[in-house]
């Protein structure tokens, strides 16, 4: 029994590692395109300053669909009630 009297259910499990299949499917979705805004890839492959997206560097424009994934993964994840 754990301090709140209730059973404790062997083995624990990490609540860092996700139970279910949407939440390793978040979770891999999520790491794979975090990559993409990482300097490795930014320094390489998304650092161009022209062309141009409606007078915008291509970079920020790259980083903004980047960051826009990343979120819509996070409210995926939390419709899906991972």
């Amino acid at each position: 029994m754990d301090d709140s009297g209730r059973p404790t259910t062997w083995p624990l499990r990490s609540h860092w590692i996700p139970r279910t299949r949407d939440g390793r499917l978040a979770t891999l979705a999520f790491l794979a395109i975090f990559l993409l805004a990482l300097p490795p890839v930014t320094h390489t492959l998304l650092n161009r300053v022209h062309p141009t997206v409606l007078s915008v560097p291509f970079l920020f424009v790259a980083l903004l669909a980047v960051y826009t994934a990343l979120i819509a993964v996070l409210l995926w994840a939390l419709r899906r009630g991972v």
